[in-house]
């Protein structure tokens, strides 16, 4: 990511929001050290949430970040073909959004759901945690990461202003919670205009694949390992994949793109962790084969 800041002339802004970042980076650091030969649930729990919650906010305010850098390479502007594939599937993002407006209920209801991205790795990473389940916890943040890099490397090609933006015309009877800050901050990005990166004002600016269908559909995933949450987080994930056309002004081509982008991540993770495991056995099985007497010490 510092490469890419460099590349595109961007730097970061320090402000208060940088001191407040850097405060809970430190707060965690120091938990998972103090914690990290404790015994006992809660301490360990502790020890484990803290190393969790650390790795997922890096990982989003990294990404988060990056995707300015990635902007400011892009060129050119794919809606026009995008909504033609809404077209060619039966989505019409205007009737949606017209629906919506209508509406102030599915208004509250939807701001309020696609806000839950910042909840739910919460509610997974801490049931992780105080469950012990290391393993799941961190195909889960992999998974994530990788879904993160996957949508970022599409995104520069197939950078888009937003249905709002491209197909809206005259007043606007409600503005969505990304509003237009993606027509507005790509162009100056591409011009260098925009030399600072405030953290305090971040917002990814990822739009095909959309980010937030990736990321509901890997927390479905990983709540379908957690028994007592299963049923509440898918959920409330289904509820956040039906505000996204309007509350992340998206086509329906990027949510069904960052639902691939969110199944191809975990598919991989899920691959690479069979392979590691697999290779730890077989490693596990020579050393056994060489060391002299193994088999009978074994044995008893």
């Amino acid at each position: 990511m510092a490469a890419m800041m460099i590349h595109a002339d961007l730097g970061i802004r320090v402000n208060i929001s940088s001191i407040l970042y850097g405060a809970l980076g430190c707060f965690l650091c120091a938990a998972r050290y103090k914690f990290r030969n404790s015994v006992g649930k809660w301490p360990i729990a502790t020890r484990d949430f803290s190393e969790y919650a650390l790795t997922f906010a890096t990982i989003s305010l990294l990404g988060a970040t990056a995707s300015y850098a990635v902007a400011a390479g892009t060129s050119g502007w794919a809606d026009g073909v995008v909504q033609g594939l809404d077209e060619l599937i039966g989505f019409g993002w205007v009737a949606w959004y017209r629906f919506v407006a209508a509406h102030p209920m599915l208004q509250v209801s939807g701001m309020a759901v696609y806000a839950s991205i910042f909840l739910t790795p919460v509610i997974l990473l801490g049931s992780f945690a105080f469950n012990g389940q290391r393993a799941e916890a961190r195909h889960f943040l992999a998974s994530f990461w990788l879904a993160a890099v996957l949508s970022l490397s599409l995104f520069h090609f197939m950078p888009t202003l937003g249905p709002l933006a491209f197909l809206w015309q005259g007043p606007i009877p409600y503005m969505p919670t990304s509003g237009l800050y993606q027509a507005d901050l790509i162009p100056l990005l591409r011009e260098h205009s925009l030399q600072y990166v405030d953290l305090g004002e971040l917002r990814g600016l990822v739009g095909a694949p959309s980010f937030h269908a990736a990321s509901a559909v890997l927390y479905m995933l990983a709540a379908w390992r957690l028994q007592r949450f299963r049923a509440p987080v898918i959920c409330l994930n289904l509820a956040m994949l039906l505000s996204i056309p309007v509350e992340g002004t998206h086509y329906m081509v990027d949510i069904i793109s960052g639902m691939l982008v969110a199944v191809a991540a975990d598919s991989i993770i899920t691959q690479i962790a069979k392979g590691r495991a697999s290779l730890i056995g077989i490693r596990r099985a020579r050393s056994l084969t060489a060391t002299p007497g193994s088999v009978g010490k074994i044995a008893v």
